[in-house]
């Protein structure tokens, strides 16, 4: 979601302390166990954040822009679950795309396939134009997707996305605006997932549409009917307001709506107003937030309306709802979490900070003890976006000092897992792990995750402590394990612990064991090794006898010995890599005898 570039709406911001439960931060993550990331990305203080994802395996993708040699490129910050930055993405986490003259990203989705997809502009010879971009798991762009990864789209004289969205069908959906004839209109498009727009949604995969002398668009979301409701701005010659539109499907106004497609409103008799974010109810009721202008300040605004298109009376009063947090505030992003709670990403006075809802509008208590908890990270820190992990808890995405910046909120649910071995950020020397943890719940499943697969589910003792075993043969390097705490079926917390394996091949041969007496005329030849799905060649008093491959854990089997003589015999076996190199070998010296 982009932050108003283009509006009147400024926040004007000056420090000031806030009172804060200190649990409220998430210290296992980030590098350092703050529970804060903030990463210079281009030229010195040039950083802009401006939307966060989560995708399918847990990694955190930030998106804005940045300068890099004084011109604004596009900018990509990928972490692990657990705010470490990715090393596999980009240059050390980090993603920076020059496009044409200049361009930048307002918003960010993945898809299914772990694809990253951002929209936002491209400048080229004087001229702006609407992006969606598909990057790879790697950060390179795609060549399958629009062309060499991109599809420009021009509307008008001007046209930029500021948010996005991906449909039930795959199709990508972005919101925004186009300047048409010195108006700004809003503006969606629909795009397949090949990367070209989709003629079967408005006139050619784009619809705009003016409420008022302008309007423009911030946020983007799809109730549970298919139809495409968007946030935004429309504007009159005497004042801004709230904006909602709900289209079908096709990309049409949907008239079912407040009769017109569309609902504005206005706080407090404000000139001044935007709404920033987009969420739908479990009725699909349209809840619409952001921020509004009151004898110079600014504050929370937010309204809420029926499928129908009225103003919810159960919600606020009458459907709306004021709120403050220090002197200047507003709400740039929020979603629902599973209790139906609306968590708003909230800039105030130089504060990255974060304030639950209740469904009714009241603020929520028993979150950070007021409802609202503000981050002091730099000097001028700024909310973004945010985005729901599937244990609840909460990554808010900005900028601080011209900085990408993430933080990590508990959501202060009552139960808690954690990983006591292998410990995270911890190096071992051994090829397998003995995992184990506590939670906070007795007799519940804990489900075990290695490096994304499932390896387990077993059940917390009545202290709640659990001990998921041996883990088959890691792969040297950085692993990850991942602990899910279940109870009534569903995941309510998690935890992530990423280490590093350093072993050194090792093959053993455990029957017959070295230094043993046999009497029978053959014996089993097996044993185990430090790597997994490798061969192993063996041989008996010298001779070739057989080739088998490692399981999963490092155990291997080449059958029974053929007749054994009396006397002293050696079985020999030696890992081989694909490329017939020997990883590490070893010797069995036995004896048969009467």
């Amino acid at each position: 979601m982009k932050i108003n570039m283009r509006q009147v709406l400024a926040l004007i911001f000056s420090a000031f302390s806030m009172g804060v439960q200190a649990d409220v931060l998430d210290t296992t993550f980030g590098p350092s166990n703050t529970g804060i990331l903030v990463v210079p990305i281009g030229d010195s203080g040039s950083g802009v954040a401006n939307s966060v994802a989560i995708d399918s395996s847990g990694r955190i993708i930030e998106a804005g822009f940045a300068q890099v040699s004084t011109v604004n490129n596009i900018a990509l910050m990928r972490t692990d679950i657990n705010g470490n930055l990715d090393t596999s993405f980009g240059t050390s986490g980090v993603v920076t795309t020059l496009l044409g003259d200049q361009s930048g990203a307002f918003a960010v989705t993945t898809d299914s396939l772990g694809r990253i997809i951002i929209t936002g502009f491209v400048v080229s010879s004087g001229v702006e134009s609407l992006i969606v971009a598909r990057y790879g798991v790697t950060g390179s762009l795609d060549a399958t997707f629009g062309t060499g990864g991109v599809l420009t789209v021009s509307v008008g004289s001007a046209a930029m996305g500021n948010a996005i969205i991906i449909d039930g069908s795959g199709n990508i959906l972005v919101a925004g605006e186009a300047n048409i004839s010195g108006a700004l209109n809003a503006l969606v498009i629909r795009v397949t997932s090949s990367g070209v727009l989709d003629s079967t949604f408005g006139t050619g995969g784009i619809v705009t549409q003016v409420v008022g002398n302008s309007s423009s668009l911030n946020s983007i979301a799809i109730d549970s009917s298919g139809n495409i409701v968007v946030a935004g701005i429309s504007s009159t010659a005497m004042s801004n307001n709230f904006l909602g539109m709900r289209f079908t499907s096709s990309g049409s106004l949907d008239t079912t709506f407040n009769s017109t497609g569309y609902v504005t409103n206005a706080f407090m008799s404000s000139t001044v107003n935007a709404a920033n974010a987009v969420a739908i109810t479990s009725i699909n009721g349209v809840l619409l937030a952001g921020v509004f202008s009151n004898s110079g300040a600014n504050n929370i605004g937010m309204s809420q309306y029926t499928t129908a298109g009225a103003l919810d009376s159960t919600f606020g009063s009458g459907g709306l709802l004021t709120d403050t947090l220090g002197m200047q505030s507003g709400i740039n992003d929020g979603v629902f979490d599973t209790s139906g709670r609306l968590v708003a990403a909230i800039s105030s006075d130089n504060h990255i900070a974060v304030g639950r809802y209740n469904s009714n509008g009241t603020v929520d208590g028993s979150f950070a003890s007021t409802g609202k908890y503000a981050l002091t990270i730099g000097s001028v820190d700024l909310a973004a976006s945010l985005a729901l992990q599937t244990d609840g808890k909460i990554v808010v995405a900005g900028t601080s000092d011209g900085s990408f910046a993430l933080a990590r909120l508990n959501s202060d649910t009552a139960e808690s897992i954690h990983i006591n071995n292998p410990v995270n950020g911890s190096t071992i020397t051994t090829p397998s792990v003995t995992v184990s943890g506590t939670s906070s719940v007795a007799s519940a499943q804990v489900q075990v995750l290695i490096n994304g697969a499932l390896f387990t589910t077993v059940t917390t003792d009545g202290s709640g402590n659990w001990n998921a075993g041996a883990t088959p043969i890691l792969n040297n390097g950085m692993n990850t394990i991942r602990a899910n705490l279940i109870v009534s079926s569903t995941v309510v917390a998690a935890y992530v612990s990423q280490f590093t394996v350093n072993s050194s091949p090792v093959i053993v041969t455990t029957t017959p064991a070295n230094q043993s007496t046999i009497t029978t005329l053959t014996t089993p030849i097996s044993g185990t090794s430090s790597l997994a799905s490798t061969l192993v060649i063996v041989l008996v008093d010298s001779a070739y006898f057989a080739i088998t491959t490692t399981d999963s854990f490092g155990n291997w089997s080449a059958g029974t010995s053929l007749s054994l003589a009396l006397g002293t015999h050696t079985i020999s076996a030696s890992l081989i890599s694909s490329a017939g190199s020997v990883f590490a070998s070893c010797e069995s010296i036995f004896t048969r005898s009467l």
